[in-house]
């Protein structure tokens, strides 16, 4: 159990690491189109996001409001929504 945490973990850094294109430590707004559309791409969907989608998805995770997302944010948003979806951490 505790080794299928630290897996999803380590997927989620290597996804935040992909899509922190400048290496600063945070995915920042102009990331954030890239990851939207990547995400809909890995579903077999083109989409484009708009500048909304964007301020809305960064306001899901954004908890300090500092309009970038930590690695830390990034990685309570996927713990929340494993275990929304019934997966236990």
């Amino acid at each position: 159990r505790e080794h299928e945490k630290r897996n999803k973990l380590e997927i989620a850094r290597n996804l935040f690491k992909k899509f922190d294109k400048d290496g600063s430590g945070f995915i920042e707004e102009d990331e954030v189109y890239d990851l939207i559309r990547q995400t809909y791409l890995n579903m077999g969907i083109y989409y484009n996001p708009t500048y909304s989608d964007v301020r809305y998805w960064i306001s899901m995770m954004d908890k300090n409001f500092d309009n970038r997302i930590s690695l830390n944010e990034f990685e309570e948003m996927l713990i929340k929504s494993l275990e929304d979806s019934g997966i236990k951490f």
